[in-house]
């Protein structure tokens, strides 16, 4: 737990956490927008596109956060 503190404390973990405002900021502004727009727009490659679009947003996210998490934890334990 003392390296997650660290980290979030660090300079790394401060981009990392500039980075998680970004994708709450599409999560929670861009999502209901685009579910606005999609009631008028009744097109199943639409959905499969948005669908796509926000898998690899979440899943890059989460990989960009370890990697970070893990780069830090390297240079840390040197």
């Amino acid at each position: 737990m003392r390296g997650i503190i660290d980290f979030v404390n660090s300079e790394q973990g401060k981009k990392t956490k500039d980075l998680s405002y970004l994708v709450m900021f599409f999560i929670l502004i861009i999502l209901p927008a685009i579910n606005f727009i999609s009631k008028y727009i009744s097109n199943a490659y639409f959905y499969i596109f948005l669908i796509i679009v926000f898998h690899f947003v979440v899943v890059g996210y989460l990989i960009y956060v370890i990697k970070a998490f893990l780069k830090y934890k390297r240079i840390s334990n040197n």
